[in-house]
């Protein structure tokens, strides 16, 4: 799909296209992301979009490619504007026949498009991770436009919701669950609960499923009736909101601080 201009800046942006070149690299047909991306429909060669500094890799793995084969390099592309963007490309020889000849199939990823879809994603995710763990028969859906939140509840063949609503609206239920004022002002956000433990500190370590900080969470939480809370979920769950760092060194989101 197209990304919009609000998701990463540019409006001729793309997250992914699909060629098909002939052999003497003219672009026989594409879809319409790719002649978004390079804003012309007609009078292509794909040679003119290479970086020069990719041209030579491309063209030898190009015309050496054999019937059934591909191959995949990351390479630099230029946009309709002189704008080079790295990409992560799929070269295939499928054969694939186009107007009585034979065809080169390529895929592109914009790898900036998908890194700024990911982290879109991460963001929707992580806003309802840090509301709710479920287990066994329960399930959840969260649409992050409508800010809708459910949870399902199976037994058997039967199914209900016993809560659907915006986040705001589930907070506000489980705000009103608390007995007293001092417990309200307390989990007003798990945030300031977690923040008794953790002091705004980011944990860096790396193979490990528990630690002192998920035991003492897990201890606490058992003590205030809550149930399957123990330590390796408290771990996760820490993972999951970034307050242990376990990227390792080989990951493209890792910090060294």
């Amino acid at each position: 799909m197209i990304i919009s201009e609000n998701h990463f800046g540019k409006e001729n942006c793309v997250a992914y296209c699909d060629v098909l070149i002939r052999r003497n690299y003219e672009v026989i047909n594409a879809d319409e992301h790719f002649y978004h991306f390079v804003e012309k429909l007609v009078g292509i060669n794909f040679l003119d979009i290479v970086h020069q500094d990719n041209l030579k890799d491309f063209k030898m793995a190009f015309e050496t490619l054999k019937p059934g084969e591909n191959c995949r390099m990351l390479i630099l592309l230029r946009n309709g504007i002189g704008e080079y963007y790295w990409t992560d490309m799929v070269i295939s020889n499928n054969g694939k026949i186009l107007s009585g000849e034979n065809v080169i199939e390529v895929r592109c990823y914009f790898l900036s498009a998908v890194e700024s879809r990911y982290l879109l994603a991460l963001d929707n995710v992580n806003k309802y991770r840090t509301i709710l763990s479920t287990y066994r028969n329960y399930l959840f859906d969260y649409n992050s436009y409508t800010d809708m939140f459910t949870i399902y509840l199976y037994r058997g063949n039967q199914c209900n919701a016993p809560i659907k609503g915006t986040l705001e609206q589930f907070r506000e239920r489980m705000l009103r669950i608390l007995r007293s004022d001092s417990e309200r002002k307390e989990f007003a956000t798990f945030y300031n609960y977690l923040n008794e433990f953790i002091n705004g500190k980011t944990f860096y370590e790396v193979d490990k499923t528990t630690s002192e900080l998920s035991d003492l969470i897990s201890k606490d939480l058992q003590k205030r009736g809550m149930k399957f809370v123990g330590s390796t979920i408290i771990y996760s769950y820490l993972q999951a909101i970034g307050v242990i760092y376990s990227h390792d060194k080989q990951c493209f989101l890792y910090k060294s601080n």
